[in-house]
């Protein structure tokens, strides 16, 4: 039992962190101007960071009812591929993570554990949709859930883009006057459970704003609330980077 919950928090941990150019500043453009939906979506689409290899260093800060931990590490991603991680504490390296579209793997060198498990796993232990794709559009600060049968407002001086109350689950996006996506939401209220993401401090790559800070906030009876910052640096675009990754004999 002590090693299935030891496993399901580390799993919880790397998947809530499953959030370089000219800085565009901390202030943010207004939103002002009335846009309807079909203008805002193709904006929101239109921006999206695309990449065929992305690393960055990382610091993350991870907090639920069950565990506190901040950590440094190093993270790398091929495209519709693999993304690799490894995770650090007061410079020791204390596991090393990769995750390939239908599958996770875990050193946990804390622990002296291996673990190996299918995407779907994940899902089932967080009880939301949690796919490969999910994560990197997630870490490169992209939509996710898009439908095209949104509506539009301003709301707080912010582009809101909003699905029907019939869609599951439930989308938010809100978007600043520059068109930079500084907020994501997605809510299943029969279910009690709900994700949010904000983002900051944009870079741009290429022409698509990349935000280097990221606040996630989650909330659902399985997980309880959770809570994790994450802060990339050193980004690099399209510069292959090896992922190694081997099992130790002892474990």
């Amino acid at each position: 039992m002590k090693q299935t919950l030891r496993i399901t928090s580390f799993l919880f941990i790397v998947l809530s962190i499953l959030t370089v150019g000219c800085r565009l500043g901390k202030e943010s453009l207004d939103a002002t101007k009335e846009r309807d939906a079909a203008y805002l979506q193709k904006k929101l689409i239109g921006q999206q960071v695309k990449a065929d290899w992305f690393s960055a260093k990382i610091k993350a800060k991870h907090d639920s009812e069950d565990l506190s931990i901040s950590f440094s590490g190093n993270l790398r991603m091929q495209k519709d591929s693999a993304i690799w991680m490894n995770i650090k504490k007061f410079g020791f390296e204390v596991a090393r993570v990769l995750i390939q579209p239908d599958s996770i793997f875990v050193i946990d060198r804390f622990n002296n554990e291996f673990i190996a498990e299918d995407l779907q796993f994940v899902q089932r232990m967080v009880n939301f949709p949690a796919n490969f794709s999910m994560i990197q559009s997630m870490l490169l600060g992209n939509p996710v859930f898009f439908t095209r049968t949104l509506t539009s407002s301003i709301e707080n001086k912010q582009y809101k883009l909003s699905s029907s109350n019939g869609s599951t689950p439930k989308s938010t996006y809100w978007m600043d006057g520059r068109y930079q996506l500084v907020q994501m939401k997605f809510e299943e209220p029969s279910e009690k459970r709900w994700l949010d993401m904000s983002q900051s401090e944009f870079v741009m790559q290429d022409k698509s704003p990349f935000a280097q800070k990221r606040v996630l906030h989650m909330d659902s009876p399985d997980t309880g609330k959770m809570t994790v910052e994450l802060e990339f640096s050193d980004i690099e675009w399209n510069v292959p980077k090896s992922m190694p990754f081997n099992k130790p004999d002892h474990y």
